[in-house]
């Protein structure tokens, strides 16, 4: 690389793609999803949010949210199929920065830091892959379901909300098809257990 191309490359509104913080189209990318609380109102998850959490943790030397990384935030369309990258941006270190900084006025709304949460929520009451789990986490919702449980109340408090999500009236910022199908039929073996 010459002078001349790293002058242009450095010129305002020339940011190249290796940088942190570069422009790109997804900027304003916005997710609608409805409350859970079986209200029609929508809320709004934006990927603005989570990318303005990662620059102010980028040069911090306490790390509020430290699974957070470049790539979780600008992901190309392979990344996205990445399900490490995912579980770094469905991290409840994550939502406990989006609490902290909007508690400071860092952060306007907390909308993306309440979803990460209920996806995380959710995340652990369908994740229990051995019966010890939730012992070793010392955590119950990490348990495993047992029959008058009243995590089987939530499950189906979650397909009415996957349903509600689904009847939305938005084609953009919305699950796909096959994601929406498979959080409903994990949601319903688990309801009918």
């Amino acid at each position: 690389m010459n002078t001349r191309t790293i002058k242009a490359t450095l010129m305002k509104g020339a940011i190249p793609k290796y940088l942190p913080g570069c422009p790109d189209r997804l900027n304003d990318l916005t997710i609608k999803y409805p409350r859970l609380d079986r209200d029609k109102k929508e809320r709004d998850l934006q990927i603005q949010d989570l990318r303005l959490l990662f620059k102010l943790n980028q040069f911090s030397v306490a790390k509020l949210s430290p699974k957070l990384n470049y790539k979780s935030c600008w992901s190309s369309v392979l990344d996205k199929q990445n399900v490490e990258l995912t579980l770094r941006v469905f991290d409840y270190t994550n939502v406990a920065a989006f609490t902290l900084h909007q508690s400071k006025d860092y952060i306007q709304s907390n909308q993306t830091g309440d979803f990460i949460a209920l996806i995380c929520q959710v995340w652990k009451l369908i994740n229990v892959n051995i019966p010890w789990k939730g012992v070793r986490l010392n955590d119950r919702d990490s348990l495993p379901l047992v029959r008058n449980d009243p995590k089987f109340n939530v499950t189906s408090i979650i397909v009415h909300w996957l349903d509600n999500w689904k009847s939305l009236p938005f084609t953009r910022g919305k699950l796909t098809a096959q994601t929406f199908a498979s959080f409903a039929i994990q949601a319903l073996l688990y309801q009918n257990l």
